[in-house]
């Protein structure tokens, strides 16, 4: 007797499989609505691999090329309910985050069509559109990326900007994806970034980003930070960002608003931040920014408005300076005390017999600036001259003052540079006193926005909607074709040595 065909499917299901008859077109319904694709290995990175459907599903369409665009195409049987529910909760376990979707819609239900939105800390985006087909559910992710980043090892110098940034090594410049924030710590195999005013990250060498703990503003350990200010006044309190701190990683404080909350200092040291909280001192921090220093003799340095709090073997000290004090740039280290800049001198003040004593370093008139500067010392400049102070002598440099120079940087060997406005040109001293301009003749292409030495005694300097140059014995190297117009400069960091200036042809 022959049996019913729709008998004969049931029979041939029980004894093949639905998936086995799919593939010779009989199953209906209940079959894919595609033939089976190959996935491409970029799909098997790390924040990729997790939306890769399981073996119940089947690839429909499969794409991704090497600047970081992706689709991914499947069918799954089931719900749109659970099938969006799988994509989400994928996406979410393995650092997307969620930026918008349909779900709440006034109109639909579960099985409607679903989509999200996510994004990947290093900058990538994904959307994910969720619909009812073939009694199953169809997927489709569209993901728009950076291409893979590059391992960086050896000698490197990082040029930030606002919208990005890039990085010069063995004669290639490369975006470095979801880096925005400026690199405040360098090592042989990656760098520590800024993700938020809060919180860091690291580049490792192989180009995998890892972010740490917020710092902790409450004291409490690694975790648990609340809102912050923006190094101006916020709703919690002023959050400073103090450079390297004596352990040279990333070094923050927190001055809280609240009256009877401690001040906050932190370093990130082994991955998380070593958190102190300062005691309550006569006279109070006045509700303002932090600047801190570390002395070489272990001393740490805090100063808010015209407040002074130092800690040493014995404890914290604190001292209120009878000055005016300088908003920018007014505090710097020596061996075992500290130079601050006041409206009419610089002082130099110590800890002796458990308090905090001033002395004047040197009369000096509209709050100088001041700059590490190593074996020179430190560096002063006001509206007129550029003096160094060591110990008890003042030497004047000869460089431009502040009225016309706009920036001035420092290396470990002595050498100042000093960049001027009008007209647009930097001088270099050199640690022997001599002094070489650039340009030997005219003026820079634009104004110098920031300007670093790197180990072999190089200028960097990042210039104003202008290509950044390179100062070395005489001659100025441009690293042409760098930034588009408009793009603001941030900062320059190093890896080892710094970078070769030169890019190849590629």
């Amino acid at each position: 007797m022959k049996l019913p065909a729709r008998a004969l499917l049931s029979s041939l299901l029980a004894l093949a499989g639905c998936d086995q008859l799919c593939r010779f077109g009989v199953g209906g319904k209940d079959c894919a609505p595609c033939q089976a694709s190959e996935v491409p290995d970029a799909w098997q990175q790390d924040h990729l691999a997790p939306m890769v459907p399981g073996e119940d599903a089947v690839v429909c369409e499969a794409q991704a090329d090497e600047m970081g665009k992706a689709k991914l195409v499947y069918w799954v049987p089931g719900k749109v309910h659970d099938a969006n529910l799988a994509v989400v909760d994928a996406a979410q376990d393995n650092g997307w985050s969620r930026t918008g979707d349909n779900w709440y819609a006034s109109s639909g239900d579960f099985e409607s069509p679903k989509w999200s939105e996510f994004a990947f800390p290093r900058g990538d985006s994904m959307r994910a559109d969720v619909r009812a087909e073939s009694a199953g559910a169809r997927v489709e992710l569209n993901v728009e990326g950076f291409p893979e980043p590059p391992e960086l090892r050896g000698n490197v110098t990082l040029l930030a900007y606002e919208a990005a940034t890039f990085a010069l090594f063995d004669g290639n410049l490369a975006v470095l994806p979801g880096v925005k924030g400026r690199a405040v710590a360098s090592f042989d195999d990656g760098f520590y970034f800024w993700t938020s005013q809060s919180q860091l990250s690291r580049y490792e060498a192989d180009g995998k980003i890892t972010r740490r703990d917020p710092f902790p503003m409450e004291g409490q350990g690694t975790g648990g930070a609340g809102k912050e200010g923006t190094g101006g006044a916020g709703t919690e309190g002023f959050l400073s960002p103090l450079g390297l701190g004596p352990s040279t990683m990333p070094w923050m404080a927190f001055n809280p608003h609240a009256e009877g909350k401690p001040v906050v200092v932190g370093e990130l040291v082994d991955e998380a931040w070593a958190i102190e909280t300062i005691p309550d001192l006569d006279p109070p921090l006045p509700n303002a920014p932090l600047d801190g220093v570390h002395t070489s003799g272990g001393q740490v340095w805090l100063r808010a408005g015209n407040v002074l709090y130092a800690r040493d073997a014995a404890g914290w000290h604190g001292l209120e300076v009878p000055a005016k004090l300088s908003a920018t740039q007014a505090l710097v280290a020596e061996s075992d005390s500290v130079l601050v800049s006041t409206e009419k001198t610089v002082l130099r003040a110590k800890v002796e017999e458990g308090a905090i004593t001033t002395t004047v370093a040197t009369k000096m008139r509209y709050y100088p600036e001041l700059y590490p500067a190593d074996e020179l010392g430190v560096v002063a400049r006001n509206d007129r001259k550029v003096v160094a102070i060591k110990d008890d002598t003042v030497t004047d440099l000869g460089l431009p003052g502040e009225s016309k120079a706009e920036r001035i940087a420092t290396s470990p060997t002595g050498a100042v540079a000093a960049a001027t406005k009008s007209p647009s040109a930097i001088t270099v001293r050199a640690p022997d006193g001599t002094t070489t301009r650039y340009p030997a003749e005219g003026e820079l292409p634009a104004r110098v926005f920031s300007m670093t030495f790197d180990a072999r005694g190089r200028v960097w300097a990042l210039l104003v909607e202008s290509d950044p140059v390179v100062l070395e014995g005489g001659t100025m190297t441009p690293i042409p074709g760098l930034v588009a117009q408009g793009t603001t400069p941030y900062s320059i960091t190093f890896m080892g040595e710094g970078a070769e200036p030169r890019l190849d042809p590629q």
